[in-house]
């Protein structure tokens, strides 16, 4: 999501070194994972690195996951407001799905839309145990 934000900010070259550097560490941060874990133990990333980096290093990518995690949910859910509900900037409004097909109503504003698309879909799916569970119709 962030990729063209990150070009316009840096510029064209130095946002690809910055994006080639990612995929180095990234890649070696798997070749680590996988060179240092016992093999047919760990079913789950958390798992790798309880294996390489003991119960710490477990607890700190757990940790690390829950962050991304919710960092991920509250762009997504910046991006269903100004979707839905539109969004100003710099005096100019822009009108969302929502405002252009019924106007400018209570229920059509971003605090509403965002409450429901919370308490309707995200929370429902951040309920169940397994991500298998959610797709089992599929």
């Amino acid at each position: 999501m962030a990729l063209p934000a990150t070009l316009k900010q840096l510029g064209m070259v130095p946002g690809l070194i910055a994006i080639i550097i990612m995929a180095f560490l990234t890649e070696k941060s798997i070749e680590l994972l996988i060179r240092f874990t016992r093999a047919g133990k760990s079913v789950s990333y958390a798992g790798l690195m309880g294996d390489s980096f003991g119960k710490y290093g477990k607890a700190l990518a757990q940790i690390c996951v829950i962050i991304n995690n919710i960092g991920v949910l509250i762009v997504y859910m910046i991006i269903i407001g100004d979707v839905l509900s539109g969004t100003s900037s710099g005096g100019d409004h822009h009108y969302g799905i929502l405002e252009g097909w019924f106007g400018v109503q209570w229920w059509t504003g971003r605090t509403f839309v965002v409450l429901i698309t919370t308490l309707a879909i995200f929370a429902p799916l951040a309920s169940f145990k397994r991500i298998g569970e959610c797709c089992s119709f599929i």
